[in-house]
């Protein structure tokens, strides 16, 4: 399941910041230490939070799609 959540949180990033989010997911995934196989599902908060805040600027929108994907990966 997990993996299905990284795939949400790469089409999501995406949709804001174009097709270098999903590289930006997959570089983080790694430096957190982990694979996209392998990813503990405890540590997905913190993934969307390190992706969000390197690829939005904006602190409301940044604020706005961790909720979205948030609630689309049942981490609310």
């Amino acid at each position: 399941m997990t993996r299905e959540h990284i795939e949400i949180i790469k089409s999501e990033i995406s949709k804001v910041i174009g097709p270098i989010g999903k590289f930006m997911v997959e570089k983080q995934v790694l430096v957190m230490g982990h694979t996209e196989d392998d990813f503990p599902e405890e540590e997905l908060p913190d993934l969307i939070n390190r992706v969000v805040d390197i690829g939005v600027y904006d602190s409301k929108m940044a604020k706005s799609i961790k909720q979205k994907i948030r609630s689309m990966t049942g981490m609310e």
